[in-house]
């Protein structure tokens, strides 16, 4: 069993994570919340859990920047299928711009 672990800091509180997180998958993936873990499971046996971490809040003068530490532990995904996951990811839960 091949199992990679990647680890990010998102932007984002839980609440916003557990709306947002839904839309990355298709149908044919079978998803469900297990507490503070997103579980994903793909017809072809793959499978991924996104591990959300404890909120943190940082104050900068009248702004306040909520954060949340991300795993995401992917079970048997091929490099180039993981970095094209990983690339929709940042491109789904992309803030801001101009």
């Amino acid at each position: 069993m091949t199992e990679t672990r990647i680890e990010r800091l998102q932007s984002l509180s839980h609440s916003d994570l557990r709306r947002l997180l839904p839309r990355l998958f298709g149908g044919e993936v079978s998803v469900g919340w297990s507490g503070l873990v997103y579980h994903a499971a793909y017809p072809d046996g793959r499978s991924l859990q996104i591990a959300l971490g404890s909120e943190s809040v940082r104050q900068l003068g009248s702004l306040r920047i909520i954060s949340t530490p991300l795993t995401f532990i992917f079970l048997h995904w091929s490099p180039e299928r993981l970095t094209a996951f990983m690339t929709h990811y940042e491109r789904s839960l992309q803030q801001g711009g101009g």
